[in-house]
């Protein structure tokens, strides 16, 4: 079981893994340092942070490309999701980890030439971000001109830590500069953060923008509901091998929810659902002389709590093929548990609680499906390990398969 839970976890982990090395190919162009202009197909990777290079194909069907870095492009623009434009700014590499701050008075500047993400374009003025350790938020006035909104923490000559909300002082001087007397009035009670910058920004634009960055959100939730057929069988080790209990077919239903990891553009998927799968499995043996008969009765139902990482091998607008991993908790509720000795002329012995079964088992699965619409799901489960009852005498292991129909609400 320690080497079955153990080749569990490798495959998650390389499913994980795996799953961010996937090529996201996605319509897009690039503007040259020397302004030629290519329409093609970007290796979109939904970046946290800045990216220092990307890898741009002229033809989505073929696997021919070329990986630019930030020397060569003047700007990128990925459709419906990034623009991002060349700049040589100035970072302050000052530390916010609480632990490691600097004296208030030392500088931490460093001159970088970076790929900005456009946050804002708009009429008069524009705002970008560079995301590295730390959050840089820049304005651009003046074509080509990006400017630091500085934000200081650091320790005053008493050890004590003190801030410096620079970049109060220029959004005034913008506002000031573009007549934005409604700017004025919220520039005292702004964050800097991303969220709060761009309020500011958008007014001083007079909300007339080209351009406006959404993080791709999308529906972070999923709820749906489904059932299917579900057919397996227990293995029997142990002494009690030569019972073959028989096959199972059976309905269940289920219910859950679907959370995704929006970096991922959606593609990483963590699902729990609860499950319930009523069986009844039988068995008749004799002994070696034919003589007594023996009925073996195993009737209940197990409710299962399982949680899968899910990723999609293909993605279109309408349709998501996906494979993963996962496991479950099932917990056991025995109707019938039983063995009847009989014999022609002698009555029947009953023996109730036969199988030394507990209250719950642990599991583990693959699972494939698609998702069409964004609605309608099929997928096929497959149990591989998981143990009902193990001891020094027999074990009995649980495998089966369900086809599943869900729809997504």
């Amino acid at each position: 079981m320690k080497t079955k839970t153990l080749y569990f976890l490798l495959i998650a982990v390389l499913l994980v893994t795996t799953s961010y090395a996937q090529i996201q190919k996605k319509q897009g162009l690039v503007v040259l340092n020397n302004g030629d202009t290519l329409y093609g197909w970007i290796n979109y990777k939904a970046w946290r942070k800045n990216p220092k290079s990307f890898t741009f194909y002229s033809d989505s069907a073929t696997g021919k490309s070329v990986t630019y870095t930030v020397n060569d492009v003047h700007y990128l623009e990925i459709t419906g999701f990034d623009i991002y434009k060349k700049a040589i700014v100035t970072k302050d590499l000052r530390p916010v980890d609480m632990n490691s701050l600097l004296p208030i008075e030392q500088e931490a500047i460093q001159k970088d030439t970076v790929l900005l993400r456009a946050l804002l374009l708009g009429k008069k003025l524009n705002l970008y971000e560079l995301n590295e350790d730390k959050l840089h938020l820049y304005t651009e006035a003046d074509p080509d001109v990006f400017t630091l909104l500085e934000y200081k923490m650091g320790l005053n000559s008493n050890g004590q830590v003190v801030t410096l909300p620079i970049y109060k002082d220029q959004l005034n001087g913008l506002a000031t500069r573009f007549a934005s007397e409604g700017a004025k009035e919220m520039i005292e009670s702004t964050e800097y953060a991303e969220r709060d910058i761009k309020k500011v920004i958008a007014t001083i634009n007079n909300d007339q923008l080209q351009y406006a960055y959404k993080r791709p959100r999308g529906r972070l939730f999923s709820f749906f509901i489904g059932g299917g057929l579900a057919s397996g069988k227990i293995n029997m080790a142990g002494k009690m091998s030569n019972v073959q209990l028989s096959r199972n077919t059976t309905g269940t239903v289920e219910a859950g929810v679907n959370i995704y990891a929006v970096r991922s553009l959606q593609d990483l998927v963590f699902r729990f659902d609860v499950s319930y799968l009523p069986y009844n499995y039988t068995s008749t043996m004799s002994d070696a002389a034919d003589y007594f008969k023996y009925d073996y009765y195993l009737k209940g139902s197990d409710t299962r709590l399982s949680l899968s990482l899910l990723y999609n091998v293909f993605r279109r607008e309408k349709c998501k093929i996906y494979a993963g991993i996962g496991g479950a908790y099932n917990l056991i509720s025995l109707k019938k548990n039983e063995m009847h000795q009989r014999a022609t002329g002698l009555e029947t012995t009953v023996i109730n609680d036969y199988f030394k079964v507990g209250s719950n088992w642990t599991s583990c699965h693959f699972r494939v499906g698609v998702l069409l619409m964004k609605r309608f799901e099929l997928y096929v489960n497959s149990v591989f390990t998981g143990v009902y009852a193990e001891g020094n005498e027999y074990s009995m292991s649980p495998r089966y398969s369900s086809a599943n129909f869900c729809i997504h609400l």
